[in-house]
């Protein structure tokens, strides 16, 4: 990853959710990012209540990117990506199996 899309997903991971509004106004442009980590972090902060805020696209989007995260058993180094994907399962409500 370079250090722009490093950039691009540390400030999407610690933008506040104060606003609903606001928070899905400047992230889900970051869900078309070339980027897959980007996208992921993107997908993730969207996942629950402001992801009904999402215009019709941006939904399509988010929802693809939420099947595309692989499983964690499958990238090495990963200790703590099970609990971060349980986490985005309770967050999307169960509604996307990641």
């Amino acid at each position: 990853m370079d250090g722009e899309a490093l950039i691009r997903r540390t400030a999407v991971n610690h933008l506040p959710a104060a606003n609903p509004q606001r928070h899905v106004r400047l992230i889900a442009p970051l869900l078309y990012d070339p980027v897959k980590a980007v996208r992921t972090e993107a997908a993730a902060r969207l996942a629950g209540p402001p992801s009904r805020l999402l215009a019709e696209d941006q939904r399509r989007v988010f929802e693809q990117t939420l099947k595309s995260i692989s499983p964690p058993w499958s990238i090495p180094g990963t200790r703590f990506r099970p609990f971060n994907l349980g986490n985005l399962y309770v967050a999307s409500a169960g509604r996307s199996k990641p």
